[in-house]
């Protein structure tokens, strides 16, 4: 098992849950199956899993309540929030609820950060840039970019600036999830990301963004696709994503 690097916790209790072994060098694979928490620079070695035709897990921050929750995947980087269990228990004990749909001005553009950007071939800057550009054929409302600011409360930072916002762009980023759970609907500039099952890829409408009446059963499989330092430690998530 790779991936302690960027969070210790979550390494041991996963190598212990499934049984796995934990690699001394962040770069190598052991043999079977591979699982790591989510690092970009450590993406290659999910390349190289997938060459090998191997099952790979990834670990990341949360769907929802990131400061005690981790989501894992079995060969994806996230679940796309429209198949599986949408049993909403753990939805409702996160304490959130699906607000109501907003009608703000202005358009907020969250971007991922440089070094995720560079392992895609491009640079935070030149998506910003594509992305601003595509909108402005589409629009003329007031455009904000919000760059996550990790050592001051991200997520309420996040919170205050859907304040008057008609819609947000990510690229995959789980802003897009939280934000149509706070009622803004989203456009994701991956479509393969969770963000895109909430919202759109197709810029050209953001003036009649999608807003889907599903919002509460795909919350619901999220909340049932991330577990505590806890669940993983004692197998439950093992068990549950096997």
């Amino acid at each position: 098992m790779n991936g302690a690097r960027t969070s210790p916790d979550f390494g041991k209790a996963f190598a212990k849950g499934c049984g796995g072994r934990l690699s001394a060098d962040p770069h190598h694979l052991l043999d079977g199956d591979v699982a790591l928490f989510g690092h970009p620079q450590l993406f290659g070695l999910l390349d190289r899993a997938r060459l090998q035709n191997r099952n790979w897990y990834y670990g990341d921050k949360a769907y929802f309540g990131r400061d005690v929750y981790y989501r894992i995947t079995k060969n994806a980087y996230m679940q796309n929030g429209l198949t599986g269990d949408d049993n909403p228990t753990r939805w409702r004990k996160l304490g959130l609820t699906i607000q109501n749909w907003r009608n703000g001005s202005d358009i907020l553009i969250c971007p991922q950060s440089d070094v995720f950007f560079k392992l895609q071939a491009k640079t935070q800057a030149e998506w910003i840039k594509t992305t601003t550009d595509e909108i402005k054929k589409h629009t003329d409302r007031r455009i904000r970019i919000h760059h996550k600011n990790v050592a001051n409360n991200p997520e309420m930072a996040f919170k205050r600036q859907l304040v008057n916002t008609w819609a947000v762009v990510v690229h995959s980023s789980m802003a897009g999830v939280q934000a149509t759970v706070h009622g803004v609907p989203c456009f994701a500039t991956d479509p393969n990301s969770t963000s895109a099952s909430f919202g759109t890829t197709d810029l050209t409408t953001i003036e009649t963004p999608v807003k889907p009446d599903n919002r509460l059963q795909m919350a619901s499989i999220l909340a049932n696709n991330q577990w505590t330092i806890s669940e993983i430690n004692s197998g439950l998530a093992w068990e549950c994503i096997k």
